[in-house]
């Protein structure tokens, strides 16, 4: 079966196309599983005692003790938790940058973080993969309304969704 990763309001599911495996050779899916892949309900502590119980993504615990290599939805929890105003999209982008951290030891990344409307907000990440010249843009559209995020909005469906003068003016920073 052909395997795809899909956002259905729970983190994602595998979803079954085809009957052969697909093998994804690119970055694509590990800025969605940086940013939403975790648990938003908690973030997996450095230190834990053996009496205190966990309420953070149980995969955190194949992963040792380096918290780089934690996947700790710190995106999703600030996009549920934060007011989209100027300073909201500053906690936003700062928490995407932390999901995404793990990423600079092998590839460059870009964040922004642009509010779009009055509940919606549009992550772009740029990843330039080693012996590679092109990077890859990709766009992640939360809708705080809804609680939704829509992984499938180019910036032509965006323009044409919010008007046609309207333009991403995003600005990149580097992790």
């Amino acid at each position: 079966m052909d395997v795809q990763l899909r956002e259905t309001g729970n983190g994602g599911d595998l979803v079954y196309m085809t009957r052969d495996l697909k093998t994804i050779y690119g970055f694509q899916n590990m800025a969605y599983l940086g940013m939403f892949g975790g648990n938003e309900e908690q973030s997996t502590p450095f230190k834990r005692l053996d009496t205190e119980q966990g309420f953070d993504w149980y995969g955190n615990s194949f992963f040792g003790s380096d918290p780089n290599t934690f996947f700790n939805s710190e995106t999703e929890r600030a996009l549920n938790n934060t007011p989209l105003t100027s300073q909201g999209r500053q906690i936003i982008i700062d928490a995407v940058k932390s999901d995404l951290q793990f990423m600079k030891d092998f590839s460059t990344v870009q964040v922004a973080v642009e509010i779009v409307a009055t509940n919606v907000v549009v992550i772009g990440v740029k990843i330039l993969q080693p012996d590679s010249l092109l990077d890859k843009n990709y766009l992640f559209m939360w809708d705080a309304l809804k609680k939704e995020l829509d992984l499938s909005e180019t910036v032509q469906n965006i323009q044409k969704r919010f008007g046609f003068d309207y333009t991403l003016n995003f600005q990149f920073e580097d992790i």
